[in-house]
């Protein structure tokens, strides 16, 4: 009769508060599960025991427990309902890890669960039950995607797939995955979560084919309006380092005006509730496939300081704002940065002339376009945070090395009066070759030539060393530049608002023109999607963009990129930070032993 009895009719957020344990070592709250931690997630799992939704589409982002959700789908399938499931992740190797560290010990610890679990008959990727077997695989495996029939698919991180399955030989993972439940027709379900990447990112593709579509809102403690949770309603402070003003964030309600601070935000997450903003009034649309999405504003674990820092530390860097809008907001990013006009620039114009270093610089760079007829170069000052001051830039008719090493060395002065000078100039060495090469030896270690890489490297820049057997400049090093970041870190400081890019009173309209003539465009080649750089028109001239590039690449050899935004405090007032090891100070060069830098 104990076999026969019906298992207790409960939603999986019940199922999880009752009977789910985490054990110790898998999360920093082990222990009994509550939902009350995270309210926002009990509807997201509820989804799964809710006979008119047939796919649950759930856009995460860090720190919301998202995790977690498919751990309690997986014991409440397992417990009171059990079926075929397949549970899917971007690989087989991450597949076997959360299987070895996730899954099996929540298995362990959780006492119905425990009580089904064969697990001497059980394999990583086969885990054997009473009623059932759980099989977990990686997108990447074909064989596993498109074999038995299932009822329950679970699938993790899909904007993490690969485009297709079998090394490229069979369809996409996803639409492999789901077509194993066609012979479930009445009572199938199928979950997809993930952080989302793009807009053509797998995620967002299956975020805008839902039926429907929530948020979730929440009350503000002082006017009781209910509002979705966004980033620019985080106020802080102007002024101050980063951590200064980060310190000072609230968030301000919309309607009210009101402060509301991390102190409220437990009470409103438990009187939160989950809305959709595209259902007119009266209007009930099908619930068949239904998605859910919340950022990392909500979650229990971070503070609205923690938020306001990770956007100001991502100012002026392209990698860091995209996981700041992936990861925290939970939004797929739209590489706006990328476009940006020869207005713009001009806009950036400083107070200081031609030529005129400003009082905050801490070194100067130069990056030359080597061309069959001219010489194109650009001279930058540096400082902390990235932060540049465009100084000169020209072009030399012929291929007069004399006039540009005249450039090169040339002094430069500050507002004081004080000289300065070129701390490291990369020459561009993919035209005119040979005479590059020599210039180069010639006024080593000042000037170095370069190259601009033609495919992603695992580096911003990447050190070798000139092969050319009847070349003076034979065993010289030579800088492979990954030309893809260092445009994309010029443009997003170009369209940054703190001013962290300017170009000298008076710079011309053909320098603006020139440095803003490529956008980013997302194209598919050979099944791969990428971002790739491409000419505005097919006439544009992109001749100071490339100095541009070989400019920064020079300052991040030299360590600029390593330049704290904040001040170091408490220090002697004789310390002076040793180098960092990619750093490029002049003691590094000046030695007999300069080569032992490039191995």
């Amino acid at each position: 009769m104990k076999t026969l009895k019906p298992p207790e009719r409960m939603t999986v957020s019940e199922w999880a508060d009752k009977n789910r344990i985490i054990p110790a070592g898998t999360s920093n709250q082990p222990g009994r599960w509550k939902t009350e931690k995270t309210p926002y997630l009990r509807e997201i799992m509820d989804a799964f025991s809710d006979d008119r939704i047939e796919e649950i589409v759930f856009i995460k982002s860090t720190q919301v427990g998202g995790t977690e959700v498919i751990l309690n789908i997986i014991g409440y399938i397992i417990d009171q309902d059990p079926a075929s499931t397949l549970v899917v992740y971007p690989s087989e190797v991450l597949a076997e890890d959360i299987s070895k560290n996730r899954i099996q010990p929540m298995l362990r610890a959780t006492r119905p669960l425990a009580a089904r679990f064969r697990e001497a008959d059980s394999k990583l990727l086969a885990l054997q039950f009473d009623d059932m077997y759980l099989p977990l695989t990686g997108a990447n495996s074909a064989a596993s995607l498109a074999s038995k029939p299932v009822r329950f698919v679970l699938m993790d991180e899909v904007d993490k797939y690969p485009p297709r399955s079998g090394g490229g030989r069979e369809a996409d993972p996803i639409s492999l995955a789901k077509e194993r439940t066609n012979t479930f027709s009445y009572n199938k379900k199928i979950f997809i979560t993930s952080t989302p990447t793009l807009k053509t990112g797998s995620i967002w593709k299956e975020w805008e084919s839902c039926t429907r579509k929530l948020f979730y809102y929440l009350p503000c403690p002082h006017c009781g309006k209910y509002q979705r949770l966004r980033f620019h309603q985080i106020k802080f402070a102007k002024e101050g380092t980063k951590t200064q003003r980060a310190e000072t964030a609230y968030y301000e309600c919309p309607y009210c005006q009101g402060h509301i601070t991390d102190a409220d935000k437990q009470k409103m997450l438990r009187q939160g509730k989950w809305m959709s903003e595209e259902e007119p009034e009266g209007v009930r649309p099908s619930r068949k496939k239904t998605g859910f999405a919340i950022n990392a504003i909500y979650s229990p674990w971070l503070s609205l300081s923690d938020v306001a820092y990770k956007w100001l530390d991502a100012q002026g860097d392209q990698e860091k704002m995209q996981n700041f809008v992936n990861s925290w907001l939970g939004e797929p990013w739209e590489d706006v940065g990328s476009t940006a006009g020869a207005q713009k620039v001009l806009d950036n114009r400083g107070v200081l002339t031609r030529g005129i270093v400003p009082e905050w610089a801490q070194m100067i760079t130069c990056g030359v376009d080597v061309q069959q007829n001219c010489l194109y170069y650009a001279v930058d000052a540096w400082g902390q945070g990235k932060k540049i001051y465009h100084l000169d830039h020209g072009c030399i008719k012929g291929t007069d090395f004399n006039t540009l090493w005249d450039i090169i060395n040339q002094t430069y002065y500050n507002e004081k009066g004080q000289d300065w000078y070129i701390d490291l100039a990369l020459i561009d060495s993919g035209d005119q070759t040979d005479l590059v090469y020599d210039f180069c030896y010639l006024h080593f270690p000042l000037t170095v030539p370069v190259k601009g890489s033609s495919h992603p490297i695992p580096a911003r820049f990447r050190r070798s060393e000139i092969q050319k057997e009847d070349s003076v400049a034979k065993g010289l090093s030579l800088i492979m530049c990954d030309g893809s970041y260092y445009k994309s870190m010029l443009y997003s400081k170009i369209n940054a608002v703190d001013g962290s890019f300017q170009v000298f009173d008076g710079v011309d309209q053909e320098y603006c023109e020139q440095v803003t003539s490529e956008h980013k465009v997302f194209e598919r080649k050979n099944g791969v999607e990428s971002w790739v750089w491409q000419k505005k028109t097919s006439d544009a001239q992109n001749h100071y963009l490339d100095c541009e590039v070989y400019a920064s690449c020079a300052a991040d050899l030299m360590g600029a990129f390593a330049l704290l935004e904040e001040p170091v405090e408490q220090l002697e007032p004789e310390f002076q930070p040793e180098p960092e090891e990619d750093s490029w100070g002049e003691d590094s060069w000046d030695n007999d032993d300069w080569e032992d830098d490039w191995d």
